[in-house]
């Protein structure tokens, strides 16, 4: 799936390239509507028809795997009357006033207000199994930063978490960090920067600070068991609340 940095602002004809339509206008950043044959309106999103709506009345929802805010919002901006994308725990559902879908890629809105299309998998196994991902990732992570493996943050980072907007939040907090989070613990991407952000919301004590900082720039390894267990105790903590509260999870 294609990717784009926030920040990426492609032109109409960049985001309607290989596409053929009848005629097309930019609707917003990075959104243009255009027509294809037979009164076909689609809504793209960067390169994703994120919402087609067909001559006999019925509409395609596709987010392109992209579940991100900006995806989310856009499709919201021109959902027939009544529908909305709401997100839960990390989870997308469509809703209306009769009741909620689980959402999946090219669900489909009937002419009647019915819907089909949608995953009738039990959600909550989703969630248990992000959640189980996240405790595994920073398990995973802790492991590596207490054996010395995990550098001192630098700009050869992720970008995401190390670079920070004029009010100093990183840039995947002022974009989309469920995604960004999401791609991290996809991915088994573990970098400084992540924890800096963690910290900043969610202090640690002291101490760890100071023995973090002695792993990171005086490159001296932790022997003492004791302070092992107490920054992956501390920091894990830290970290493992900051995915949560990006993600949806309380606590």
């Amino acid at each position: 799936m294609q990717r784009f940095r926030m920040g990426t602002r492609l032109s109409k004809k960049e985001m309607l390239e290989g596409v053929s339509y009848i005629k097309s206008k930019k609707l917003a950043l990075n959104t243009v509507e255009y027509y294809k044959d037979y009164g076909t309106r689609v809504i793209r999103l960067f390169k994703t028809d994120i919402l087609t709506f067909m001559p006999d009345g019925s509409v395609i929802i596709n987010s392109g795997g992209h579940r991100t805010q900006l995806t989310k919002g856009r499709i919201n901006e021109h959902l027939p009357p009544g529908f909305s994308i709401s997100q839960d725990k990390g989870l997308w559902y469509l809703v209306n006033g009769k009741g909620s879908y689980n959402f999946r890629d090219n669900m489909t809105i009937n002419p009647d207000g019915s819907v089909i299309g949608y995953d009738v998998n039990d959600q909550t196994k989703k969630a248990a199994k992000l959640k189980k991902e996240i405790k595994e990732f920073v398990k995973t992570f802790m492991e590596k930063l207490v054996a010395g493996e995990i550098p001192a943050p630098s700009q050869g980072d992720c970008w995401f978490c190390y670079f920070k907007t004029q009010d100093g939040i990183s840039m995947g907090d002022a974009g989309d960090p469920a995604d960004h989070l999401l791609s991290h613990i996809r991915e088994k991407y573990y970098v400084p920067s992540l924890l800096g952000c963690a910290k900043a919301d969610y202090p640690i004590p002291r101490i760890c600070e100071s023995l973090i900082a002695q792993l990171w720039y005086n490159q001296e390894p932790i022997d003492n068991p004791h302070f092992k267990k107490m920054v992956k105790d501390y920091m894990g903590k830290s970290l493992k609340r900051y995915i949560h509260a990006r993600l949806g999870f309380a606590g």
